[in-house]
């Protein structure tokens, strides 16, 4: 028998009553250590419907046993046995699934302790020593402004240093991700991201050049949606049914920034010193605060229907797409959005990630595909009932005509002025 501990973070947990019961909306439960939820909603107040509801215990333990199927099961183990367990409601929690090849024990009923959400792979073997190497890099910023979504990219003349590892921890079809510690932020880690292709055809390479132009357009998209969810947040407020609506208040974008390397070159980059000094430009990598596994996907490059979950988290974030879309004056629709759970403002939320874009010269970024994207996004939006009530599908129709200008009442709206000055 082999003993591991591992630190769970508070934003990787959450508190779920049994049965999906819905937490206090104003006591930020849903990260308090378990002695403050237990004192919490123990209160005479509330105590009549959340504890006195419980069954059995008050606590319950989960236990996932992993099995690999490349480990033999130690003849010391007890024959497995039939059990059953409450698990909690898919339509109503954001954790993750057990493995399919796991066995759930529960012991008692209840509020579930928390559980991880950094997800647990397949094993494949001894593990291996990551080598890293020490880089110097000035890190650009991306920042949209006005009205019209004027983004730059800030260099902001300040030198850093890290460590990035040698090889990546995952790889996609487009990208590639490896871990990188900040010397100035040794607590923190953070996932430095580079492209590997730019289509599928893996024999199409990419050099840094090429590389560098897609990395600044995935920090403007990110940029551009940070700005887009402020201005949909705005909107709500200011709406005159606003206290009658129902949303998930607890969305946000990564935040995201570039880092060009400077001097020597990463291994990682692949890219040599001499082939740096020629093109006089340096490898740069779109990096991002490390979070939880678990991916959250809401929509696809080309496919915009809400077929699954209506409830308040997914009726915010397509209700936000279609006001995106209109309020953008439909020269963006956001696609592909993802996101995964986090502390977001001291409270369970989602961020979201890695977006793609649909304008209508296809030039945003990689997977735009210009107006048939938006075509796609037009065609295929189906008004949830936060889009009613928002009044999205007459403020901002997906049939509209062409000459129709943004409401003058929402001029301003996600703006900064101290960006505009």
């Amino acid at each position: 028998m082999r003993n591991h501990e591992h630190k769970i973070l508070i934003d990787e947990v959450e508190w779920r009553f049994q049965g999906g019961q819905n937490l206090d909306v104003n006591g930020n439960t849903e990260v308090m250590p378990p002695g403050d939820f237990f004192v919490f909603y123990s209160a005479p107040s509330r105590r009549a419907n959340y504890i006195d509801n419980l069954k059995g215990h008050w606590y319950e333990l989960r236990v996932y046993t992993i099995e690999h199927p490349n480990e033999e099961p130690s003849s010391k183990m007890p024959a497995k046995r039939n059990r059953t367990a409450s698990t909690p409601t898919p339509a109503t929690s954001m954790m993750a699934p057990p493995p399919k090849k796991s066995r759930l024990a529960s012991l008692g009923s209840g509020v579930g302790a928390p559980v991880s959400m950094f997800g647990i792979g397949p094993r494949q073997g001894p593990l291996t020593v990551s080598k890293q190497k020490i880089i110097t890099f000035v890190k650009i910023t991306a920042v949209t402004g006005d009205l019209s979504r004027v983004i730059k990219l800030i260099d902001t003349e300040q030198t850093f240093q890290g460590s990035i590892t040698d090889t990546p921890f995952t790889r996609g079809l487009m990208k590639q991700a490896h871990d990188l510690t900040l010397a100035s932020s040794q607590d923190s880690l953070f996932v430095a991201k580079h492209f590997l292709r730019l289509k599928e055809d893996p024999s199409i390479s990419v050099d840094v050049k090429d590389n560098n132009a897609e990395i600044r357009n995935e920090a403007a998209r990110q940029s551009s949606m940070a700005w887009s969810l402020k201005a949909f947040y705005n909107y709500i407020r200011t709406h005159e049914k606003a206290d009658q609506i129902s949303i998930y208040e607890h969305l946000a974008v990564a935040e995201v920034f570039i880092a060009r390397e400077t001097g020597t070159p990463s291994v990682a980059s692949g890219i040599d010193r001499a082939v740096m000094l020629h093109d006089n430009e340096g490898m740069e990598w779109l990096v991002e605060p490390r979070r939880a596994q678990v991916v959250t996907k809401f929509s696809g490059t080309m496919n915009h229907q809400q077929k699954k979950k209506k409830d308040v988290l997914y009726n915010t974030v397509f209700a936000f797409a279609h006001f995106a879309f209109g309020f953008g004056n439909r020269n963006i629709a956001f696609a592909d959005i993802q996101g995964t759970p986090s502390v977001v403002n001291n409270k369970m939320g989602m961020v979201l990630f890695d977006v793609m874009t649909h304008t209508p010269d296809g030039l945003s970024g990689v997977g735009d595909c210009g107006e048939d994207g938006i075509a796609a996004f037009t065609e295929q939006h189906v008004c949830n009932s936060l889009c009613l009530a928002l009044e999205l599908d007459t403020s901002y129709p997906m049939e509209i005509d062409e000459e129709q200008e943004v409401p003058a009442g929402l001029v301003n709206y996600g703006s900064d002025s101290e960006e505009e000055k």
